[in-house]
């Protein structure tokens, strides 16, 4: 096929023992018409001896400077010769309809009067540990989700689906300092834009295991991080005339968020700050099951 329909573009860093199961699982797809763009992030690991020795169909490889994620994802976004990109970690699975699904979701929501195709796709995953068991599933999602993504990054980057021209218009911030919280900064400006179709088929899985850098907690890079995401945000005018009458919600959430995060790593104090910063912000955060860890965390000695 010529006119590629998706863009598979895989950030990896050090992930030599994952990626050739996760590649597997695009290679099992039931829907062939796609590029992979692997882009290996500086990797000091044996990741560029699985591209020398293998001949992978369908697969690009690059090697660049370590940069962090955002700048990896934006590498093969420029890249990218499908109609759509999408994203998956190299640790991470995509179902064997995974494509297929996000194909239907296009082609129903296609205007029928100009052909033209929606912007932004989500589709639903679940987590599962390294034996297998399903930790927890995205299947209850309902009404506006551009909305509730005020509340938290509920869409995972191998569940989302962007039209290309649209994506190479709105880049991730390659700020380092904003890594972990830069792919929610990037959903909530296309948010902001245009409307998120969604269904909640599970068409992939993130594998949990202890080397995940989301698991990784340190208290002032933590801290930064959600204090960039807000100030990008408030910078974005598209952003705040959509959602600048609700950006406490958003700023409430975040600090929710960090709150949990300290508290679980045993920085209480702090954490206990930002839980207070969140409620005195938007006192509808006590009804969250976060508040409900935070505290038990607290009191626990």
């Amino acid at each position: 096929m010529n006119n590629i329909l998706f863009s598979i573009i895989i950030p990896t860093y050090n992930r030599a023992d994952f990626l050739p199961k996760t590649l597997e699982s695009i290679f099992q797809q039931t829907y062939k018409n796609y590029e992979i763009i692997v882009v290996d992030d500086g990797s000091t690991d044996n990741t560029k001896n699985i591209f020398y020795t293998n001949n992978f169909p369908q697969t690009t490889y690059y090697y660049k400077e370590n940069a962090e994620r955002a700048a990896a994802r934006n590498y093969g976004i420029m890249r990218a010769k499908g109609e759509f990109v999408t994203f998956l970690d190299s640790d991470d699975l995509f179902y064997p309809n995974h494509l297929q699904e996000a194909k239907n979701i296009i082609e129903k929501h296609q205007n029928t009067n100009n052909n033209e195709k929606p912007v932004f796709i989500s589709l639903a995953y679940e987590m599962k540990d390294n034996l297998g068991n399903i930790l927890w599933q995205q299947n209850k999602r309902k009404g506006n989700i551009n909305d509730t993504l005020l509340e938290g990054n509920h869409l995972s980057c191998m569940g989302v689906f962007v039209r290309t021209d649209i994506m190479k218009e709105n880049l991730f911030n390659e700020n380092r300092e904003l890594s972990g919280t830069e792919d929610w900064e990037c959903w909530m400006r296309l948010a902001s834009r245009f409307p998120i179709f969604y269904t909640n088929n599970i068409t992939a899985t993130m594998i949990q295991h202890d080397s995940r850098s989301v698991l990784e907690v340190n208290q002032d890079k933590l801290i930064k991080r959600i204090d960039l995401a807000l100030h990008f945000l408030e910078k974005d005018n598209y952003f705040m005339n959509k959602y600048g009458t609700k950006f406490y919600v958003a700023k409430a959430h975040l600090w929710l968020y960090v709150s949990l995060h300290l508290v679980l790593a045993n920085f209480k104090k702090i954490g206990f700050k930002y839980l207070l910063k969140a409620v005195f912000s938007y006192p509808k955060v006590l009804f969250s099951r976060k508040v409900a860890v935070i505290i038990f965390k607290l009191l626990r000695v």
